[in-house]
C-alpha cells in the first residue's frame, strides 16, 4: 500500500470520496510491526536491502502522520482516537531515528491523561458513547502503550498524576470493579463484554505499579 491512510474510511459521496481523519485508527497495529521489525534487525529472514526499503516506507508514512489534514485532525482528537494515533506514531518516530519528535508526544500525553480522565478516574469522552465500558477499555490500552513507549524514553507516564488527580491508575482503579461483572455497569453498553475484559490492562499494571494486586473480587 501506498504509505498513508488517504482513503481510509471513505463514506462514499461525502467529501470528494476522500478518507476520514477517523480512518487512521485502521494502522494502530503498526505498532505492533515496529516491535516485530527491531526484533528482526540484521535477521538473515530478511533479504538483502529489505529492510532498508521498510524503514523508508515507515519514514514517509510518519511524514504523512506529521502533516496531512486528515491524520492532524485525529491527533486532535480528544478521545481513544487521539490516544491511539499517539500508540501509533510514537514508535515509529522511535523506529525512524526521531527520539525528539516521540519525546515530545510522549510529553505531550500528559495533558491528554489530564483531560480524558477525571480525577475519580472517570473519561467522559468514552462514556457518553453507546459502548462507555468496552469504549473506556479502549481508550485506556492506547493510553498504556503510549506509557510504555514512553518509559524507554525516560519519561514516566505510568506514575503522572494531573494537577487535578487524574491518572492511568485511577483510570484502571475505576473500571475495576466491572471486570467480573461488566453488566452492572451504570451507563451505556450495547455489546456484550465477557468478564475477564480488563484483565490484559490488569496484568500489566502489576508490572508497572509493585502494590497493584490481581485480586479480582
Amino acid at each position: 500500500m501506498n504509505p498513508n491512510m488517504e482513503f481510509a474510511q471513505i463514506q462514499l459521496g461525502r467529501n470528494g470520496n476522500h478518507g476520514n481523519p477517523i480512518g487512521v485508527l485502521d494502522s494502530r497495529g503498526f505498532s505492533d510491526i515496529i516491535d516485530s521489525l527491531l526484533l528482526l534487525h540484521d535477521s538473515r529472514a530478511f533479504a538483502s536491502g529489505e529492510e532498508a526499503v521498510i524503514r523508508a516506507w515507515f519514514t514517509t508514512y510518519l511524514d504523512w502522520l506529521t502533516t496531512a489534514k486528515n491524520a492532524l485532525g485525529e491527533h486532535s482528537a480528544k478521545n481513544n482516537h487521539g490516544s491511539w494515533f499517539l500508540a501509533q506514531i510514537i514508535p515509529i518516530a522511535r523506529y525512524c531515528g526521531r527520539d525528539a519528535l516521540a519525546r515530545e508526544l510522549c510529553e505531550e500525553d500528559k495533558a491528554r491523561i489530564a483531560s480524558q480522565i477525571k480525577p475519580e478516574g472517570s473519561q467522559p469522552e468514552e462514556i457518553r458513547r453507546v459502548d462507555g465500558l468496552g469504549y473506556s477499555q479502549f481508550n485506556l490500552e492506547a493510553q498504556f502503550q503510549v506509557a510504555r513507549q514512553a518509559a524507554g524514553l525516560g519519561i514516566n507516564l505510568w506514575n503522572y498524576t494531573a494537577p487535578d488527580g487524574a491518572s492511568l491508575r485511577r483510570a484502571l482503579e475505576y473500571l475495576r470493579p466491572f471486570n467480573t461483572k461488566p453488566e452492572t455497569w451504570p451507563a451505556k453498553q450495547n455489546a456484550k463484554l465477557r468478564p475477564g475484559f480488563l484483565d490484559p490492562l490488569l496484568i500489566q499494571a502489576k508490572a508497572v505499579w509493585p502494590d497493584f494486586t490481581l485480586d479480582r473480587k
